[in-house]
């Protein structure tokens, strides 16, 4: 990408992507729905991450070290509407588990590490998330924060969708300070099989 082109994507923000015209190799054109795409180039940043996982179940983790406690006052997206029926979210301060793995040295033993890695991944099975409107915000946080988030896809169409989605939460510090820090690992994709491909396109009139 060359100066121009980085000049022209960074202006690029807050723009809607909903369909796009495929050109045949005859000369025809054929409409297309590619979903919702938004390009928004103002990535918000306030908070330090110390561990970021996902899985191929949908169930996504991110921990935050704190320099002082915080209040996260609300949990936005621009794809809010489309998404919180089958997003669900869970908030942890000064997690025991989050902390341990946190904490892990060089010099701990490599045998040791996976062990607790293990007992880490077992753990994640036990917590319980909930939809958005559900969570009881305003929420105080001290240390860590774990941001833990949950894709049950519900059984339609959507779950044949591939989603990326950007969360934000909306926080204050101690001093009143506002800040906002995206989460960049809620993501979706779905496991298709050729009959759930031949279902999907017979289903969908292609």
């Amino acid at each position: 990408m060359n100066l121009d082109q980085q000049k022209e994507y960074e202006e690029m923000d807050n723009i809607i992507l909903e369909d796009a015209v495929i050109t045949y190799n005859n000369g025809l054109e054929q409409n297309i729905d590619i979903g919702k795409i938004i390009i928004n180039n103002n990535k918000e940043k306030g908070l330090h991450s110390s561990m970021s996982s996902s899985s191929s179940t949908g169930f996504s983790k991110t921990v935050f070290e704190l320099d002082n406690s915080i209040i996260i006052n609300d949990i936005t997206s621009k794809l809010y509407e489309e998404t919180h029926n089958f997003v669900k979210m869970n908030l942890v301060t000064n997690d025991e588990l989050d902390n341990t793995l946190v904490n892990i040295s060089k010099e701990t033993d490599k045998d040791k590490i996976m062990e607790m890695e293990d007992n880490y991944h077992n753990n994640q099975k036990d917590i319980e998330c909930y939809p958005l409107d559900e969570l009881q915000l305003p929420f105080q946080a001290y240390n860590t924060l774990s941001v833990n988030t949950n894709f049950e896809m519900l059984d339609n169409d959507c779950k044949y969708n591939i989603y990326d989605i950007r969360y934000t939460l909306l926080s204050t510090d101690e001093n009143g300070n506002e800040g906002s820090q995206s989460l960049y690992n809620i993501r979706y994709s779905p496991y298709l099989t050729d009959k759930s491909v031949r279902q999907l396109v017979k289903k969908r009139g292609l």
